[in-house]
């Protein structure tokens, strides 16, 4: 009885080593619920370690997400429009607006979540901010703008219009507006502890 038991063990030890796991997510729906509670996440350790900030870091951290966020989103659209490029190699037609955005959805659809969350963050800073009535007017319109960027660097970046190069362009600009934006918003907040 012991022999059996023992080589069960070992005969499980051994077939153990022998099988592979598989940690990351297989189909595409299991890679869209790993960003779902990603996202989930993601928003409570955000909603906790604004509980915790003073107005000054609040801020501080609103800022950051946007900054940190729209730079990954337009690093994204800067190998949307290489891929778009080399789609256009050698081809008698270039890549329609609509195989473009095919690509990018077929690459970002279990993604989604994440984007969500990341906007739903910056509008829960925002609203928190406001409701605790120590930041002016202006800063709160001026904070507002940057969303508004987030916002519009998404779309610009998952919704390709026009040539490359005009998607492009598109790019450059939202990225020459976010700097402004951001070094607007450093000058303004220093004020805040």
């Amino acid at each position: 009885m012991k022999r059996s038991l023992l080589a069960i063990v070992i005969g499980a030890g051994l077939l153990g080593g022998c099988v592979r796991v598989r940690f990351e997510p297989e189909t595409k729906q299991q890679q869209t619920d790993a960003s779902a509670l990603q996202s989930k996440d993601m928003r409570s350790q955000w909603a906790a370690r604004l509980q915790k900030e003073t107005t000054g870091l609040k801020l501080r951290s609103t800022k950051t997400l946007v900054d940190s966020v729209t730079v990954q989103y337009l690093r994204y659209g800067d190998l949307v429009a290489e891929r778009w490029r080399a789609g256009n190699q050698g081809q008698p037609q270039p890549m329609t607006e609509a195989d473009v955005r095919a690509m990018v959805a077929k690459g970002t659809e279990t993604q989604e979540p994440l984007f969500r969350a990341y906007e739903e963050m910056f509008e829960y800073a925002l609203e928190q901010l406001k409701l605790s009535r120590e930041v002016d007017d202006s800063t709160v319109a001026l904070l507002t703008n940057y969303g508004n960027h987030l916002y519009d660097t998404y779309s610009a970046v998952f919704f390709p219009t026009g040539a490359v190069e005009q998607y492009e362009n598109k790019l450059y600009q939202l990225g020459q507006n976010g700097r402004d934006l951001s070094e607007e918003l450093d000058r303004v907040i220093r004020v805040y502890r």
